[in-house]
């Protein structure tokens, strides 16, 4: 630890510690890690319909009326095997899908009141 003052026209400052700790006081940060989760957009439609759903399509597989936020999709979506995408409308239902939107769509302005859509990162 270094205690420096700064020294100006007769008057000095008040003194600062400075602190310097070298690897072997504090180890090395951890690489970093790949991102988890997945990478969110709200307002828009992920633009895939049933061939693009997790198989089978329909309630309790791919389709959710009972799962109405992003926070419920999204963990849905973590749980099912092949899930790589999801989608919801606010108050509404749930899509899983078994591939990434377009990425013209995720690019999009975000538009689509009431839509959420959801793709795996990595």
């Amino acid at each position: 630890e270094v205690e420096v003052r700064a020294v100006a026209g007769g008057t000095i400052s008040l003194p600062t510690s400075i602190l310097h700790r070298t690897d072997a006081v504090m180890p090395p940060a951890p690489p970093p890690q790949p991102p988890a989760g997945f990478d969110l957009r709200r307002g828009i439609h992920c633009g895939m319909g049933t061939p693009e759903e997790v198989q089978p399509p329909g309630p309790g597989s791919s389709y959710f009326p009972d799962i109405v936020d992003v926070e419920g999709c999204e963990e849905r979506c973590s749980s099912t095997p092949n899930c790589m995408a999801f989608q919801v409308l606010e108050s509404t239902a749930c899509w899983l899908y078994q591939q990434r939107p377009p990425a013209a769509r995720m690019a999009n302005d975000g538009l689509e009141a009431g839509w959420w859509c959801g793709q795996r990162r990595g």
